[in-house]
């Protein structure tokens, strides 16, 4: 059996495809967060949250 190999152009294509669905499902999960200098409490709070459990 013999392999047939990719070109260039469609491993790139893949790579543009991947990262078209990557930054869409990344559309569909973020949520905005309000970012103030004088009170940082909210980002305290998000980075607390998104630490995985020990």
């Amino acid at each position: 059996m013999h392999r047939v190999a990719a070109g260039p152009i469609r491993i790139a294509d893949g790579f543009e495809l991947a990262a078209q669905c990557a930054i869409k499902h990344f559309n569909s999960i973020d949520s905005p967060f309000p970012i103030s200098l004088d009170n940082k409490e909210p980002r305290s709070s998000e980075i607390a949250s998104s630490r995985p459990p020990v």
